[in-house]
């Protein structure tokens, strides 16, 4: 059985992972969907494939928090701790995006 603060960590970073999940796939959304070649993104404009290189580079930083998150916790807890990207896409689809929920 794994210690608490062990629990912890692994939650902590499966929710990262989420996050990072759900904002990388609005990010490549948001490039693709922009209706110029050009996109604004943070404090200056990318052209659309570097905005979408930009999402694929968070998509793998964020599976790598949620591989880190399987060395604290079992998966059956953190598959389930996992589904919250669902919420945070919507989230960040509602901000980014401007989709209505």
């Amino acid at each position: 059985m794994a210690a608490a603060g062990s629990l912890l960590t692994g939650i902590i970073l499966a929710l990262m992972g989420a996050a990072g999940l759900a904002f990388s796939m609005v990010i490549q959304r948001y490039a693709l969907s922009f209706p110029e070649k050009s996109v604004p993104f943070l404090c200056f404009r990318a052209h659309r494939y570097a905005v979408w290189v930009i999402g694929i580079v968070v998509y793998g930083i964020a599976n790598a928090f949620y591989v880190a998150a399987l060395l604290f916790g079992p998966l059956t807890l953190l598959g389930s701790v996992f589904s919250t990207l669902l919420v945070f896409n919507m989230v960040f689809a509602r901000m980014i995006l401007k989709v209505s929920l």
